[in-house]
């Protein structure tokens, strides 16, 4: 991920073209800090809809025989909560690990998706989900038999944050842009961070099954693999937005990103999330598309 230091602004949208891991300070930035925050000037909070959007993060393993039918709850569920849910893939753990040879050499692991996948507690416990990291009572992990009644638990409620994402992609470097607002809505306490990841959908390979009404037994040859985790782009664990939330700030994150060679752009989305650092459970989520 590309860096560059913000000295100085004039206007505010200038921001949107100079894309960095920084925040600006209302009116101008400060040199010497890495996170700032600018008056909200730049983003008309009034026109953004007050939902609050919900993280389902499916741990799974092309290896892991029940993993059909869990990822099918997943985007039922997906379907059902049209435009409140979002289903990330995390292949992580003995299941998803490639072999050298044979059916299974695909590779979705990544960084992220082993460090989640061993300090969360999921331990290649696949099927497993998180829904906003959040502990219902026995716990973050969740099978997938509770997954429906633990979003039904958390959907409905009431937002505590915004995120808008606004993008560019140039295809001919592989290059793309993007600028994540965040704005607090409740005076909530604790330090908070932002995590950016590129999700890709549409991989084919070979996945291992064990219900015929899924597909093929043992194996399906040519399974479709939805919202698979690339990467965390700004570390497993993002960077701070604040240690003290002033409702009053937007919290601006700029960057830039080159996708990989193997990475089709066209199926490949950023997910943002804003998350309490000491319990991890997450506040708000939103993706965009990289391309069209």
């Amino acid at each position: 991920m590309k860096r560059s230091r913000i000295i100085f602004v004039i206007i505010p949208m200038i921001g949107f073209l100079l894309y960095s891991c920084t925040k600006l300070d209302s009116p101008y930035a400060i040199a010497n800090d890495t996170k700032h925050r600018i008056i909200d000037t730049i983003m008309d909070w009034d026109t953004v809809n007050a939902v609050r959007k919900v993280l389902l993060e499916d741990y799974t393993g092309h290896l892991c025989v029940n993993c059909p039918e869990a990822a099918v709850i997943a985007h039922s569920l997906e379907e059902l909560y049209a435009g409140k849910l979002i289903v990330m893939a995390v292949h992580a753990g003995l299941w998803a690990k490639p072999g050298t040879t044979g059916d299974f050499t695909a590779d979705y692991t990544s960084p992220a998706s082993e460090v989640w996948n061993t300090e969360l507690g999921i331990n290649s416990s696949d099927p497993s989900g998180m829904v906003n990291r959040k502990d219902f009572g026995s716990g973050k992990v969740l099978g997938k038999e509770v997954w429906s009644s633990s979003i039904s638990q958390v959907i409905g409620l009431s937002p505590d944050a915004f995120i808008v994402i606004n993008n560019s992609y140039v295809q001919s470097s592989r290059l793309l842009n993007y600028a994540v607002y965040t704005k607090f809505i409740n005076q909530l306490s604790g330090t908070y961070k932002l995590t950016l990841c590129i999700v890709e959908d549409s991989l084919h390979s070979a996945q291992k099954n064990n219900n015929p009404a899924i597909g093929t037994t043992p194996i399906i040859y040519n399974y479709n693999f939805m919202g698979v985790l690339r990467g965390a782009i700004n570390g497993s664990w993002g960077e701070v937005l604040t240690t003290s939330i002033n409702t009053g700030h937007t919290y601006l994150d700029k960057f830039s990103y080159t996708l990989k060679s193997t990475w089709n752009p066209k199926n490949c989305w950023l997910y943002a999330f804003v998350y309490k650092e000491d319990t991890k459970e997450i506040v708000q989520v939103d993706r965009k598309k990289v391309a069209n």
